[in-house]
């Protein structure tokens, strides 16, 4: 009784603005909970996308490794550098996701005197290296004869 009575007397007013104040905390803690959650999905979708173009990326270089030694260094001999997509190897223009190969041969013993490994080009050794057209990641391999 003495809860009614209390209430009775003029308490009934603070009631009302506990729940108002107890409301605004939710709402406050909401927000951001929400916006975590939001950037939570966002990220799995890109993580999403980032593992199919790797495992597309990982299949055309396993078949480019497969691929004869002559082949891949006439390739390079007709793209004549890193800048180059092959035109054999690398997906046709407007595909979806799509990818491309540069294959060139590469300076690894600097005899061209630039310190760019990617000019010059020693016979014998090759660099491979596949990336998305759109994309920011590439894998790339050294291979010999």
């Amino acid at each position: 009784m003495s809860v009614l009575a209390s209430r009775r007397s003029g308490q009934c007013g603070s009631a009302y603005v506990e729940v108002l104040v107890a409301v605004m905390l939710v709402m406050v803690c909401l927000v951001p909970a929400l916006d975590a959650l939001q950037n939570g999905i966002g990220s799995t979708n890109a993580s999403e996308q980032y593992v199919k173009h790797k495992n597309k990326m990982n299949a055309r270089m396993l078949t480019l490794l497969v691929e004869s030694f002559s082949v891949l260094d006439a390739e390079a001999l007709i793209t004549g550098g890193s800048t180059v997509a092959s035109s054999l190897f690398s997906e046709p223009a407007g595909s979806p996701d799509r990818i491309l190969v540069y294959v060139y041969r590469y300076d690894g013993d600097n005899a061209d005197l630039d310190n760019n490994p990617d000019t010059g080009g020693d016979a014998g050794l090759l660099m491979l290296r596949v990336a998305m057209q759109d994309g920011d990641f590439d894998i790339s391999t050294l291979i010999t004869e």
